[in-house]
């Protein structure tokens, strides 16, 4: 059996036949179709008032449906995925799956198809009324197919978020769901009214257009409500590709992504989710989307300079993600150290080594960033208009810059963290990120309002908002026809930063080594081996 071949996947059938012998889906599903032949009777109830409806029977009621279902088929894929692997990784009984000889792989992915089949049977139950719908003229064949194309696509992307869990046992309360990271994606559904609310509106601006069209369904449904589907686009480089098909291409590629990080997890804790490698290739899809957004906004007449920030902002948000996910741990790099035998590491282990310090990993990062930019983006940007002017380079480059130095910092300070720390450096290092962002820009707002709200580049206050990187990237957002904030406060603050967390690093392993030297000469075992070099002590 090869990985992907689910059907043959035991997880998955017998997933499915549980699921079949003791839920009772075909009452369960009998019980949806009388629930939406009711939604039916509701809406053309409404129809026959004087006011009537706002839009067509048939396309009111397909949207009904189509709404209700991607709510239902999401919140059962990822409550159900999630509730199962915690419920799993509580009793200890996910390692014994291995037993029948599945992959890691093959596990995730049984889990993730196998655990929301009730929501699949659902979706299946609304296909008859959707048929009907498209008797009554709400909308195109070939529109209804690719929106249940988003449909499964979207169900198999939120359960590949359930999967998302450390997939170690808290040593104080092993039945709490410490390690589930399904929370933050169940906030989602919680903010789903005042999104919906707001989403005519941030569909108009290229970057939410984005996020909306390739994450979730609601562009469609909106641009479907007011006629044509198709006008639900994602602007790249002047093109526009419709949310219809740019939407299950990236929900896919997300989800083959947390399968195989989870898959990596599960075949041994002690490695960071993400292998460097996926790391970059995950640094550079962002970023190029992010300046394909660029350019889009640059041929609808909006400077680069000011572009830039946002490109900035979307790549310090993924290089952060990136160190979540790609960082080693403690234990990671100890048991690097115990293999080097104090030997000095290569750039290619520096670079692609799982569990070295990863501050090779978080240059490479930003290295991608200013690149990625200047080819997608400024480039594209000089052949179209011609080039541009000295006075540009010296607006661009500075963001660029102070942005790889915050998102190298940042990440610097993270990794020695961990390393020092343990178990408590990852919830420390999140907390001192998350002070260095938002603290100097409340500070700075009480400045502005002590001398009266005036916003005069170069004062205290700009320094203050330079310090934090929401502050400088978002303030230059806010002002950019105005003074901008200088990338002097940013760079500053990322030399200390990263100085000094790269000093406790070091001392941390410079410590280890002495004790991991001190135990191989007890045992005596050669540290280094012929013609390498030894680290100093």
């Amino acid at each position: 059996m090869s990985g992907w071949d689910f059907w043959n996947n035991p997880l998955v059938v017998t997933a499915m036949r549980l699921k079949y012998r003791k839920g009772s889906p075909g009452l369960t599903s009998s019980a949806y179709a009388v629930a939406l032949l009711g939604i039916g009777g509701v809406l053309h109830y409404f129809e026959l008032q004087p006011s009537g409806l706002p839009i067509p029977f048939g396309r009111a009621y397909l949207l009904a449906i189509l709404a209700l279902q991607f709510a239902l088929s999401g919140g059962m894929a990822l409550f159900g995925v999630s509730s199962s692997i915690t419920a799993e990784v509580a009793n200890r009984t996910l390692d014994f799956q291995r037993i029948v000889s599945l992959s890691p792989r093959q596990i995730m992915l049984g889990k993730m198809l196998g655990e929301p089949a009730l929501g699949y049977f659902f979706a299946l139950t609304t296909i008859p009324f959707a048929v009907i719908c498209w008797f009554l003229g709400a909308a195109p064949g070939p529109v209804i197919v690719l929106l249940y194309v988003n449909l499964a696509t979207f169900t198999v992307m939120a359960a590949s978020c359930g999967l998302m869990h450390t997939l170690v046992v808290p040593e104080n309360s092993p039945q709490k769901n410490k390690g589930s990271f399904a929370g933050l994606f169940i906030m989602a559904f919680f903010m789903l009214p005042s999104f919906l609310a707001n989403s005519g509106a941030m569909l108009g601006n290229p970057w939410p257009a984005v996020v909306i069209g390739t994450l979730t369904p609601v562009a469609s449904l909106v641009q479907l409500a007011q006629g044509n589907a198709w006008d639900a686009i994602v602007p790249l480089w002047g093109l526009e590709i419709p949310s219809l098909v740019a939407a299950p291409i990236v929900q896919l590629a997300i989800a083959a992504w947390i399968v195989a990080a989870m898959s990596r997890r599960l075949r041994n804790t002690l490695d960071p989710p993400l292998k460097r490698s996926r790391v970059y290739a995950a640094t550079l899809a962002v970023d190029l989307v992010a300046a394909g957004v660029c350019y889009a906004e640059y041929l609808g007449g909006t400077p680069l300079a000011e572009g830039v920030y946002r490109f900035c902002l979307a790549h310090l948000v993924a290089s952060l993600m990136m160190t979540l996910a790609g960082t080693p741990s403690r234990d990671a790099v100890s048991s690097w150290m115990w293999r080097r035998r104090g030997r000095v590491p290569a750039w290619p282990e520096r670079l692609w080594g799982d569990r070295s310090p990863a501050l090779a990993m978080y240059a490479v990062q930003a290295l991608i960033g200013v690149a990625v930019f200047l080819i997608a983006a400024w480039l594209p940007a000089s052949v179209n208009r011609g080039p541009l002017r000295p006075a540009d380079a010296a607006e661009i480059l500075p963001p660029l810059l102070a942005t790889g130095a915050f998102a190298v910092a940042l990440a610097t300070v993270f990794q020695a963290l961990v390393a020092v720390a343990s178990k408590s450096g990852r919830g420390l290092a999140v907390f001192l990120i998350a002070m260095i962002t938002i603290l100097p820009p409340i500070i700075a707002s009480v400045v502005n309002e002590m001398h009266g709200g005036r916003q005069d580049g170069g004062g205290a206050t700009d320094v203050l908002l330079g310090i934090s990187p929401a502050g400088y990237l978002l303030g230059n957002i806010s002002r950019w026809d105005g003074p901008t904030i200088s990338a002097a406060a940013p760079l500053v603050t990322s030399a200390v930063l990263f100085a000094l967390a790269a000093l406790a690093l070091n001392s941390w392993i410079v410590a280890n080594s002495r004790t991991i030297g001190g135990k191989l000469a007890a045992m005596s075992v050669n540290q280094a081996a012929p013609g390498k070099q030894e680290v100093p002590a």
